[in-house]
């Protein structure tokens, strides 16, 4: 999925639209012993009204994020549908409603620092095409039906010391509370070309830099890529060993831009761009290295991050943050070009060029 088809569902994601609707929800508790309680399937319609936001927004965060950070897709390995796999049993559920299978499998095999609650929501959307004219709208033969698999986190209540009249034994006291936002979980199946793609799956991860790998790898059974953070290490590990002598403030933000101009030109491509050692050996040519650099490139993005080439949409940040001893400067992308570095007698200096003399010192607006 790429952003545009992301958007399109996160677009028709909601209760109101006439296009989308919610057929049923399959709830589950996994106590600390692994053991699935309180399973619940139930119409969606059926539900109170309170009890049913609640349930649809989780599925709906469910679907938040930047894809290729928080949401990533991966693709099913051949066997796992050829040999009753994860793939298989996804699809089973997709047509029959029935989740113990998953339930099993999610319960056995996803690591949580606390017990959690499983939830599944089945859902339609009806794809509408546009004519060439891109104003009148006709209804296509397809009902897109997928469904969210969301991972919440459940707190325990507190707990006290009470004397039954026999013995000190320890009491829960008060309800189990989940998070206001999941963990993690899974759109299956994807969408792809404006139709249903039961080949991948589309990850969710609260926080792209620390996904739950257990749940790609052990539920999902797909190979596991590399964080956002991970990536932008990678690069800055292959940046430093071929060339780092001369990296410069100017030609990082440069590189960044060359970065960003590359994921610009492919947003609306099914497959997100990807920079691999020949490509950023360009990009550092552009940016005015030495011939010298770029040649080192091939054999050391070889050495440090193997055949895989680097997502691009991870190697670059919305902030430029620059750190010396004693020092921490942050800016924003987009004014980047405004710190520039300079020499004077013999002394690099900073200097920050600013569209109005007003500033904001610690809380307090003021002119330099």
């Amino acid at each position: 999925m790429n952003k545009r088809e992301a958007a399109e569902i996160r677009k028709h994601f909601n209760t109101d639209d006439g296009l989308f609707t919610v057929g049923s929800v399959i709830t589950a508790y996994i106590d600390a012993e692994k053991k699935i309680c309180g399973k619940s399937s139930r119409r969606f319609i059926s539900i109170p009204e309170d009890e049913g936001t609640l349930l649809f927004n989780t599925a709906k965060k469910t679907l938040s994020g930047s894809i290729g950070k928080n949401l990533v897709e991966y693709a099913f390995p051949r066997e796992e549908y050829e040999e009753e796999g994860t793939q298989k049993l996804l699809y089973n559920l997709l047509k029959s409603g029935e989740p113990d299978e998953l339930l099993e499998q999610i319960a056995a095999n996803l690591h949580m620092e606390s017990t959690y609650a499983v939830q599944i929501m089945f859902c339609t959307y009806s794809v509408i095409s546009k004519a060439k004219d891109d104003r009148s709208l006709q209804m296509n033969d397809l009902d897109y039906k997928f469904f969210v698999t969301s991972i919440v986190p459940v707190s325990s209540p507190e707990s006290e010391l009470v004397f039954d009249g026999e013995a000190i034994v320890k009491r829960e006291k008060g309800p189990l509370t989940l998070a206001d936002k999941p963990d993690c979980g899974f759109l299956f199946p994807v969408f792809s070309d404006r139709a249903p793609d039961i080949n991948s799956v589309l990850v969710y991860s609260k926080s792209a830099a620390k996904p739950n790998v257990t749940l790609v790898q052990n539920v999902l059974n797909c190979e596991y890529v590399r964080s956002p953070k991970s990536e932008r290490e990678v690069l800055s590990d292959v940046l430093k060993a071929a060339c780092k002598d001369e990296l410069d403030y100017t030609k990082i933000v440069e590189l960044d831009e060359k970065i960003a101009e590359y994921i610009a030109e492919n947003q609306n491509e099914t497959e997100l761009p990807t920079v691999d050692a020949a490509r950023l050996a360009f990009m550092l040519k552009d940016v005015g290295m030495t011939e010298t650099a770029t040649a080192a490139i091939p054999a050391t993005f070889e050495k440090i991050a193997g055949e895989t080439p680097l997502t691009a949409v991870n190697l670059v940040s919305s902030r430029v943050n620059l750190k010396a001893e004693g020092i921490t400067v942050s800016i924003s992308g987009d004014s980047a070009g405004k710190l520039r570095t300079v020499s004077r007698d013999g002394r690099k200096s900073l200097i920050i060029d600013l569209d109005e003399p007003t500033v904001i010192v610690n809380g307090i607006e003021t002119s330099v």
